[in-house]
């Protein structure tokens, strides 16, 4: 039965004042394609839809028009044109519900750079009148916090509007959004519980069961994250969100033949977005399917030119498939964003590993011929041949080097790779040269320090790290390198010292937090250490090793709250 005009007006009236995490939304609008118009779950929506004349909302200056139009192109993909009815809407409205879909568009078209400054100015802009917005303006202040990584803030916020009497009606965003603001911080305990609570109000809501799937993928239980991610599809065809989990924890399950569907999907509701490309690559790859690689990497090298590993990749898999390489063609990309000097470095070593060792080798004599070679392109090319394991060839780099930046900065780029090899008695024959050379350079006490920290000694290994953090002006991985031997030594009072300054000048680094658990379990405070970890956590997403790297931790390994470790 279709519906009166007037329920039609009431429908959209009342999608203006709904607020969706992520700002995932209704339908499409006028001259809607066909095709898509067809998909729609009620025919009404699409119809009143095209009766919309936007250019009269504008002129007329009506917001909740166009805000309401520019939800519905986002719930079906249409996020070009919901950016642009946004910006029409905003020429004459400060709606905080347009700014949040207009951060949300953004960051899915990639503008991550429009995305932040936009954020950066409305939250500062709005800060001082937060204790007077409505309900619903907090609502969307609060989600534009989360965007903007200020979860714990947002999380309070969340909690006290939720003890309000004019909660009621919003609980279910409010839960879902407490628990992506936990899934940000990696506390995928907190984030099922504030998932789950906004999923049993609103039990088909597409982005909440994209968020449930996130839950269940941080804390391993991957099979579950499908079933999540799976719903989220169904509820939704357009949400990204879900189809992007679905896609990645299909991959981490090695169910490839699903994981490429919905990479596949992903691309064609987002064609331009590396990541979804990246993991449709890495699924080829891992079935050996050369012509879904190729594909894959065309349009990767396309879309990121920059990229040394896609054009790498790229003539590895012409070079597979039995095709002519032309430097000039396939570089052409390469070349043009990152200079002759990378490109031809790039195909040096390409040729070395993939089609021959003279050939490659005889590239690589042709870059040492280049003028003006900065510091950072020797150090380049003596990584490359001391990898490659070519001595000789590396001599030849080594002397260039020297007779381009004098002895220093070759002594320099020698104890780089002896630190990569991890040669202590090199190292510091090396390093201790350097500072023979220049009293005053904390680079050679540094690499001094690495030495003998390489070589056991710990004692002397922390008094040169102490000399670099004095001497040098960027003195995170001394300062680092310092505290970690005192806890090597079991100097516990001083290396807690220094770790909270550590923890000062890098409040927003996890390593002080994995090192402070260090220091507090040596001294038996193992809840102390969990809590620490669990800052950790918050911080970053690459502590993986950290159970292998300091035995200290081991015995935390199967604690369930650091579980999403390794994950």
């Amino acid at each position: 039965m279709k519906r009166s005009l007037i329920q039609l007006i009431k429908a959209l009236s009342l999608l203006t004042m709904t607020i969706f995490f992520l700002s995932g939304c209704t339908n499409p609008v006028a001259n809607i394609d066909p095709a898509l118009a067809n998909t729609a779950d009620d025919d009404y929506t699409i119809g009143y839809a095209n009766m919309i004349n936007l250019d009269a909302a504008e002129k007329h200056q009506n917001t909740d028009v166009l805000y309401g139009v520019s939800k519905l192109q986002i719930m079906y993909g249409e996020y070009g044109k919901a950016l642009e009815t946004i910006n029409r809407a905003m020429t004459f409205s400060n709606h905080v519900g347009l700014i949040a879909n207009k951060v949300n568009m953004l960051e899915r078209l990639g503008d991550y750079e429009g995305r932040d400054a936009l954020l950066s100015q409305v939250l500062t802009e709005q800060e001082a009148r937060y204790p007077e917005m409505d309900i619903e303006e907090k609502l969307y202040y609060n989600y534009l916090l989360i965007t903007n990584f200020e979860n714990e803030l947002a999380i309070e916020n969340y909690m006290t509007i939720s003890s309000s009497i004019y909660a009621e009606p919003y609980l279910d965003e409010i839960y879902n959004n407490i628990g992506w603001a936990y899934l940000n911080l990696n506390d995928y305990d907190n984030a099922l519980i504030y998932c789950t609570r906004s999923l049993e109000i609103t039990p088909d809501d597409s982005i909440t069961l994209s968020n449930l799937g996130n839950c269940y993928y941080g804390l391993g239980d991957y099979e579950s994250a499908v079933v999540c991610y799976e719903e989220s599809m169904n509820s939704d065809p357009y949400n990204s969100y879900g189809i992007y989990g679905y896609a990645s924890a299909n991959q981490y399950l090695e169910n490839y033949d699903d994981a490429i569907i919905g990479w596949s999907k992903y691309i064609e509701l987002l064609p331009d977005d590396v990541d979804g490309w990246d993991g449709l690559y890495a699924c080829y790859l891992a079935t050996e399917d050369l012509a879904g690689q190729e594909n894959c990497l065309t349009t990767l090298v396309g879309l990121a030119p920059d990229v040394r590993s896609y054009v790498y990749d790229y003539l590895i898999v012409q070079q597979e498939l039995g095709n002519p390489i032309d430097p000039m063609v396939a570089l052409a990309g390469y070349r043009d964003a990152m200079g002759n000097f990378e490109a031809d470095r790039l195909y040096a070593d390409f040729t070395y590993n993939y089609v021959s060792d003279i050939e490659g080798a005889a590239l690589y004599e042709d870059l040492l011929t280049y003028q003006g070679l900065a510091y950072t392109d020797y150090s380049a090319l003596a990584e490359d041949v001391n990898y490659l394991g070519d001595a000789d060839l590396l001599a030849r780099v080594m002397y260039a080097a020297e007779g381009e930046l004098g002895r220093e900065a070759r002594l320099e780029i020698e104890a780089y790779l002896y630190y990569y090899d991890e040669d202590a008695e090199q190292l510091i024959k090396v390093a201790s040269e350097i500072i023979a050379i220049n009293p005053e350079s904390g680079y050679g006490y540094e690499y001094l320090g690495d030495g003998y920290y390489f070589a056991g000694d710990y004692a002397k290994a922390e008094q040169h790290y102490a000399m670099a953090v004095t001497l040098n002006e960027d003195a995170y991985y001394a300062r680092r390198a310092q505290v970690d031997t005192l806890i090597l030594m079991g100097k516990l009072d001083q290396a807690n010292q220094l770790n909270h300054q550590f923890i000062d000048a890098y409040p927003d680094d996890a390593f002080g937090y994995v090192y402070q658990a260090r220091i507090v379990i040596k001294n038996g405070s193992i809840e102390k250490a969990v809590d620490y970890l669990e800052k950790a956590i918050s911080l970053s997403n690459y502590l993986g090793d950290i159970f292998d790297t300091y035995e200290e931790l081991a015995p935390l390994k199967d604690r369930p709250e650091l579980s999403s470790i390794g994950q």
